[in-house]
């Protein structure tokens, strides 16, 4: 059974969220995303052209409450 953002060749759709906390001090924050789960993510995981910052909207992909390859937008 595929799961909400996995299509039938096993690619990770994006998801939309937002960023409910971020801190510069460890690097890493939440996004809350569209479909109601929280998704934690680290800088590494950052691809977006700027910082990221708190009530952002950003995209990622999501695995097992990760949120990766996370973007501005």
């Amino acid at each position: 059974m595929l799961g909400c953002c996995e299509n039938l060749v096993g690619r990770r759709d994006m998801m939309k969220g937002e960023i409910i906390a971020y801190s510069n001090v460890v690097n890493a924050g939440f996004i809350l995303g569209m479909d109601g789960k929280n998704y934690q993510f680290s800088k590494s995981e950052w691809v977006g052209e700027k910082p990221p910052e708190n009530n952002e909207k950003v995209s990622f992909s999501a695995e097992t409450g990760r949120a990766l390859q996370v973007k501005n937008g």
